[in-house]
């Protein structure tokens, strides 16, 4: 296949989507600060406002479902379910999806000795970070801000750029970068933890989308 030498694949975006995703990036950051899951809006523009907390009207229960609460005429505030252990496990789903391409191909030619060789080494290193990313384990340092992603995303950056192309790698290297300061920083907190983990996905988000153009090309041959 032959491509324009300054082609590149983007997912599409708009000001509403971003600003969406800050609101959702401000809401985990919240949640693993605090442990409070709201967020509150004014009930005639529907527009974000300082969050008002009700986690202490929340039934001690868990609930699956946003709760909705209406404290005064003109504030709605909902408390959603907790949001970090979604996304640690959408984050691994999307990492291993990225490193393992050949997973998605079907066919008689997946069988030859040119794919088996990739498929094998894939499969490793996706058993090696299945290894070391722990939903679990990161969750819970994330609520007591011991979460140290230094050496972790050390291993995932190395990972990445095996399978990205060379004009991610100072993408990567940055986001390397960022998460050995968390290490090396007294001051830093769980934002910056979550900050990194954020940065990996929109690189993995570029990545996956690559993959999937690779793949239909692949059906289409």
């Amino acid at each position: 296949m032959l491509f324009d030498s300054g082609l590149q694949f983007r997912p599409s975006s708009h000001r509403r989507k971003k600003d969406y995703a800050e609101r959702y990036w401000d809401a985990v950051s919240r949640e693993v600060q605090s442990g409070c899951t709201c967020v509150s809006y004014d009930a005639s523009t529907r527009k974000y406002i300082p969050t008002v907390c009700v986690c202490t009207h929340v039934p001690s229960y868990p609930i699956d479902a946003p709760l909705v609460f209406t404290l005064s005429p003109h504030c709605v505030t909902i408390h959603a379910p907790p949001r970090v252990r979604a996304l640690l496990n959408e984050f691994l789903q999307v990492l291993l999806h990225v490193i393992q391409p050949l997973s998605m191909l079907s066919g008689p030619y997946l069988n030859s000795d040119f794919f088996h060789e990739p498929i094998q080494e894939h499969a490793e290193q996706a058993s090696y970070i299945r290894s070391l990313f722990d939903p679990d384990l990161i969750e819970q340092e994330l609520k007591h801000d011991a979460f140290d992603p230094s050496g972790l995303f050390e291993v995932i950056g190395a990972t990445l750029k095996a399978h990205c192309a060379p004009m991610r790698d100072l993408a990567v290297d940055s986001m390397v970068k960022t998460a050995k300061a968390c290490a090396s920083t007294s001051s830093a907190t769980t934002g910056d933890a979550v900050h990194v983990i954020r940065n990996c996905l929109e690189i993995l988000e570029l990545m996956k989308l690559v993959s999937l153009i690779f793949v239909r090309c692949h059906a289409c041959v």
